[in-house]
């Protein structure tokens, strides 16, 4: 796949001062970075609302909309080329946006680190459940509070200490990654988004459980039983899943290995950029068509 020749964005001082938004103008740069393209700064590129940024790809115009809500701010609607970080099957209507595959590894020096040095095995009996339960300020807090407190409820009651529920530096939570049974995955904003953290552990090859994900990366989405052991929204079947992956650690290898292939192909540098420039090459030519 043909990868951009450059890629331009704005500076980091116009992103604003949130630390969300900059982390994630970060993770966005160090993708382009990593694939080896060149990367300018481009003061005349802006921000058009609080949730996204524009950048060009030879040449040619985009914004990036790396919200983690489903709804489409009406600004980034406007523009004939643009991506967004949880983009999913619902979004097929805005017939110009496309998937960028949402946040995950901001070294990617450390990424092909891990995966050269490290890996799971099912070996282990620790049950991660590794995702924040804030106190809620809004209400998509207080569901995302409802589901971990529920999910975390049902694994300790059946499964006891080898639930770790520990926030731990990164160095840590990778190396426990390596070392547990399974990690299970209780989305964020909403109930089948795919977060940081599990997007990380996926890519590593760290078989996960956990509600359909919908959030595509680079077009696709994971898919259950093949990049991870699926469970009801409701958690009722949880434990039983959980158990399940117990008795079946060489099924849950094999997942992990899918889980980690698929990364390769659809969420890093390379795989990002090889697609976006694929889709607005197709977008222009079709455009050029009319």
């Amino acid at each position: 796949m043909t990868l951009p020749e450059q890629v331009d964005i704005l500076p980091v001082e116009a992103i604003g001062r949130p630390p969300i938004r900059r982390y994630h103008w970060e993770y966005f740069a160090n993708t382009v970075t990593a694939a080896g393209i060149r990367l300018s700064k481009r003061a005349a590129l802006k921000s058009p609302c609080w949730c996204a940024f524009e950048f060009r790809v030879d040449g040619r115009l985009a914004a990036c909309d790396f919200s983690d809500y489903l709804l489409v701010h009406p600004k980034n609607a406007a523009y004939k080329h643009w991506f967004r970080y949880h983009y999913c099957a619902g979004h097929r209507a805005w017939g110009r946006l496309a998937s960028f595959p949402p946040a995950s590894f901001l070294d990617w020096d450390q990424y092909r680190d891990l995966i050269a040095n490290h890996r799971y095995t099912a070996a282990g009996s620790t049950i991660l459940h590794k995702q924040a339960i804030r106190r809620p300020t809004n209400t998509i807090l207080v569901d995302q509070r409802r589901r971990r407190l529920g999910a975390q409820e049902i694994l300790t009651r059946r499964f006891g200490s080898r639930v770790d529920t520990k926030t731990d530096p990164q160095p840590e939570f990778f190396a426990k990654a390596f070392d547990c049974l399974v990690s299970v995955h209780v989305p964020g904003s909403w109930a089948h988004m795919l977060d940081r953290g599990q997007h990380q552990l996926m890519g590593l090859g760290v078989c996960t459980v956990s509600p359909d994900i919908w959030t595509c990366c680079c077009g696709e989405r994971p898919q259950p039983w093949l990049h991870y052991v699926p469970i009801r929204d409701d958690f009722s079947d949880l434990d039983e899943k959980v158990e399940w992956c117990d008795n079946h650690r060489d099924e849950c290898r094999r997942i992990g290995e899918q889980a980690k292939a698929f990364f390769e192909t659809h969420s890093t540098p390379e795989a990002i950029w090889g697609y976006v420039k694929q889709k607005m090459t197709a977008w222009h030519r079709s455009r050029s068509a009319c």
